[in-house]
């Protein structure tokens, strides 16, 4: 986005109003831009780190499904869009492998949501964290 100069904020409103259009209504879909816009205009940090934490196609590295359930004592909530690209199942097994090793983990799948569930469907996923640090 960096590189499209005067015309990024051209190229994330294609993107999010492809991508968010069926959400909310305009005033929304133009926080969600200029949010975007803002965001990815700002020097590089987090997108450096892909490259060595993913390996090709998304997969980690250094899975932390490999590490985490031993080290784990805080309560977990792993959440997943129903219509999510991301694997469901490597998340629920996450939860089970934590839970086995004495740890407090929640798997939960927010409907009518895909990777963005905060957007996707905002109602359930506030409904999903509200519950789980109310109990």
């Amino acid at each position: 986005v960096r590189w499209f100069g005067p015309f990024a904020g051209k190229v994330v409103a294609i993107w999010v109003y492809n991508r968010f259009a069926r959400v909310g209504d305009a005033q929304q879909l133009w926080d969600i831009c200029m949010y975007t816009t803002r965001m990815f205009l700002e020097p590089g940090s987090g997108e450096y780190c892909l490259g060595p934490i993913l390996a090709p196609g998304s997969l980690g590295r250094l899975p932390l499904s490999c590490r985490l359930p031993n080290q784990l004592r805080v309560p977990v909530l792993l959440l997943y869009g129903e219509l999510d690209w991301m694997d469901k199942t490597a998340g629920y097994a996450l939860c089970k492998a934590i839970n086995s090793t004495g740890g407090t983990a929640k798997f939960r799948v927010v409907p009518h949501a895909g990777h963005h569930l905060y957007v996707d469907n905002r109602a359930e996923f506030e409904r999903q964290v509200l519950t789980f640090f109310a109990r």
